[in-house]
């Protein structure tokens, strides 16, 4: 009997989860590097501005995914990426695919950052990790520099059982709905992000597998 996409999904987010479980995250983000194309997409289950919960595994079973990881609403750049992504999600949405966004801040804060930049895609809390380290897309903060964060009025989240802190490079994955990445792209410089033209190409390649 095969196996269902959905089942394929949860299998391999648990393998990949555990396995990142138990490595250490890297303290300098030109040392992140992310799960590379063909890799099957880790899934959890993450909160939404209006308060439900989205499993990932459902998600992308559903629909063609843009991925996007990013810092938090209080970075410039990735400020300007939601933006640009708001500007051309017509164009994904031609192409079958849906737009998420995740990131370190709280529910709140992603209410703000939607209600700021007026977007419509779908903006996803992982303030407890239970995704990011998975994609090896964050990097620790040692606590000694998270005052620095706070007096900018920068509230960087926890790592699970530690005392120091956590963040994300800002990142962009295209999945497919058999739940394997197709594309990767990331940065350790957060003013550099992919262009819209860069992944519209991506996207477009994976659907119709040129």
């Amino acid at each position: 009997m095969r196996a269902s996409p959905l089942l394929l999904l949860a299998l391999a987010a648990v393998f990949v989860l555990r396995v990142g479980a138990t490595e250490e995250l890297p303290t300098d983000p030109a040392n992140v590097h992310p799960l590379q194309a063909g890799v099957a997409a880790p899934t959890a289950t993450l909160d939404s501005i209006d308060g439900s919960t989205y499993n990932l595994a459902e998600v992308f079973a559903a629909k063609p995914t843009i991925l996007i990881f990013y810092r938090g609403g209080w970075c410039p750049f990735c400020s300007r990426q939601l933006a640009g992504l708001a500007d051309s999600e017509l164009e994904f949405r031609r192409l079958g695919y849906q737009i998420i966004a995740v990131s370190p801040d709280a529910v709140p804060a992603l209410d703000k950052t939607a209600a700021t930049q007026h977007l419509r895609f779908r903006l996803l809390s992982d303030r407890q990790q239970k995704i990011s380290a998975a994609y090896r897309v964050a990097y620790r903060i040692p606590a000694s520099d998270e005052p620095d964060y706070r007096a900018n009025g920068i509230s960087l989240p926890l790592i699970p059982g530690k005392k120091d802190f956590w963040l994300t490079n800002p990142t962009a994955f295209v999945i497919g709905r058999d739940g394997l990445i197709k594309f990767v792209y990331t940065n350790s410089d957060p003013s550099v992000t992919v262009s819209k033209d860069g992944l519209l190409q991506a996207a477009r390649a994976a659907v119709t597998g040129s």
